[in-house]
């Protein structure tokens, strides 16, 4: 049974999150020569702390490992689900979305003042700022002065 998820700290400012029951015989399999984590393999260790003992959630290692992404870029952390060396870019922009909405910004843009759903860069392409009435009222002045400018009308 996992009871505890620990962080390592590593070189090149790295960083790798894990669940273990047994934290020194985790440590002693990440800097052991048989090491199948690419990550702890590339990257020795510098350090390691206890985080949470006992694991509160089953989503704790990847809760935290994406609060490490977070705070030290997704390129520089592993652990939970993503364990990959180089992690595929749609794994990337999936995090990147998940970050900017955790920090309340637009998930398309990451401006603050506005959410996803009034965002100009939705679909790809600038939507109006302004209501269809708003439309249909300035298309109507357009019509009208035009007639106006063929008949030789003023206003």
């Amino acid at each position: 049974m996992t009871n505890l998820i620990y962080a390592l700290e590593l070189e090149n400012n790295k960083w790798y999150i894990g669940k273990t029951s047994d934290i020194e015989l985790k440590i002693n399999e990440h800097k052991s020569k048989n090491n199948h984590n690419f990550w702890t393999y590339e990257y020795k260790i510098k350090n390691y702390e206890i985080i949470e003992n006992p694991v509160k959630s089953k989503f704790s290692e990847d809760n935290l490992t994406k609060e490490y992404m977070m705070k030290y870029g997704i390129e520089n952390v592993r652990g939970g689900s993503y364990l990959k060396f180089k992690l595929d870019e749609d794994e990337i922009k999936i995090l990147k979305r998940e970050f900017l909405h955790i920090e309340d910004k637009c998930v398309y843009c990451g401006d603050m003042d506005h959410h996803f759903f009034d965002c100009i860069f939705q679909y790809g392409t600038h939507q109006p700022e302004i209501s269809l009435l708003e439309i249909i009222v300035i298309i109507i002045h357009i019509i009208r002065d035009f007639i106006f400018f063929i008949f030789g009308i003023e206003n």
